[in-house]
């Protein structure tokens, strides 16, 4: 596996020196206690664990501790891509410096997805910069092929992003929260078809909905329990579910009345329906 190709690691950790301690008393005796490295101790399965609440590119960063660490990245089931962290404030300022980290933020998204050697727990990816996105989502199938139980796409950029439509075929998927906030724009989804059996939970934010997505949702999606569509256009104007829980409608603009059947609802929040 070859590290370069994944991420450049930019900082040099240091490695832990011996901790000096001097404990002055009559005798003025100096102690020196080395420093044992107990996280390289634990098993896998609880090192996994704990580097699971680390950013992606800090997890793969751990690379360079030990040779324990080389691979040990690729096994984490939760990848957090945030493309913040590829930026400076400086490279904001400067188109060419711009391209140059939106482009490291591609090669690492596409590297880290390449040498992946277990499924996935969660997906969350990142893009809170106001500036133009000008790649493919297409790398976001092999996520689907990883097969993880939850996706996060948070997306606030200045033109629309393109959802490919084998998220919507997610076999393991059960909760899914897409906001597409670009620019005031609303991102259409159009998915051909909807079949994620295991969803329990899709949250939708600033999305056009047509008219038919409602019915391909509630086929294709048989144990969705939670719906939550924010700052939506939506087309349909029917919600009709048996096993619906909770339902969620704020800021949406429709066309037509609603009309919602859902008979297990335990929780209804509908608010600025216009």
């Amino acid at each position: 596996m070859d590290l370069g190709q994944i991420f450049p690691v930019e900082q040099e950790l240091s490695s832990l020196s011996c901790l000096k301690i001097t404990n002055t008393n009559k005798r003025c005796c100096r102690r020196n206690i080395v420093a044992i490295d107990r996280i390289s101790t634990l098993p896998d399965d609880l090192l996994i664990h704990v580097l699971s609440f680390l950013s992606t590119r800090e997890v793969v960063q751990t690379c360079i501790l030990a040779k324990r660490w080389r691979n040990t990245w690729a096994s984490v089931c939760v990848l957090k891509l945030k493309l913040r962290e590829f930026f400076t404030d400086n490279d904001l300022e400067n188109d060419e410096r711009s391209k140059l980290c939106k482009d490291k933020f591609e090669q690492f998204i596409h590297g880290v997805l390449k040498n992946r050697e277990r499924c996935l727990d969660k997906f969350q990816y990142e893009w809170r910069i106001n500036i133009e996105n000008d790649y493919s989502m297409e790398w976001l199938n092999r996520v689907v092929t990883l097969l993880p139980r939850v996706i996060n796409i948070l997306y606030y950029g200045m033109n629309k992003m393109e959802m490919p439509n084998l998220v919507f075929s997610c076999p393991s998927l059960q909760k899914l929260k897409l906001i597409l906030s670009a620019c005031n724009q609303i991102t259409i989804i159009r998915p051909k078809l909807i079949n994620i059996p295991s969803l329990k939970v899709l949250n939708l934010q600033r999305v056009d909905l047509d008219d038919d997505f409602a019915r391909k949702l509630f086929s294709g999606c048989p144990a969705l329990e939670s719906l939550y569509l924010r700052s939506c256009h939506l087309g349909f104007s029917d919600i009709s579910s048996n096993v619906l829980k909770t339902l969620a409608l704020k800021n949406c603009r429709y066309l037509n009345q609603m009309k919602i059947c859902c008979p297990s609802l335990i929780s209804l929040d509908i608010s600025y329906l216009h």
